[in-house]
């Protein structure tokens, strides 16, 4: 899997959908949020950025606060559940807060490396798990 990051605001209906998606899938859906509580005024107010994979999918986003020049802050950071718990969101912020995009860019290649592999290993488990499966 390969992200690529957007910066966006709030009037490009299209990418605050998408945000609004996954923020609605972590917030409501798995903490217990309110809808009415995800989404407030100071969405208009925030630059926002989504990571999206290769087919569009939105995997994290946050938005983003210009506190004063050179001093910003971000707030609901959203990370898709099975990229969650390895610091990778923490380390991902920092280094778009940085403008570090190779660390970025070696970031989302280990993730994409993790996830084949454990799709594949997956795969093996359900051959011996269920005889009628058998790879080809």
């Amino acid at each position: 899997m390969t992200l690529h990051f957007e910066w966006f605001g709030f009037d490009d209906a299209a990418r605050m959908a998408l945000a609004h998606g996954l923020r609605k899938e972590v917030f409501v859906d798995e903490q217990g949020f309110s809808l009415e509580a995800d989404r407030d005024e100071q969405d208009k107010n925030a630059l926002h950025v989504l990571g999206l994979d290769e087919t569009g999918a939105a995997r994290c986003t946050a938005r983003v606060f210009a506190d004063a020049p050179g001093v910003w802050h971000a707030g609901r950071i959203a990370v898709q559940r099975g990229l969650r718990g390895q610091g990778v969101g923490r380390l991902l912020l920092a280094s778009i807060s940085n403008r570090d995009f190779p660390v970025v860019q070696a970031i989302v290649v280990i993730l994409a490396a993790w996830i084949v592999v454990v799709n594949f290993v997956a795969d093996l488990l359900y051959q011996l798990v269920d005889p009628r499966i058998r790879l080809r």
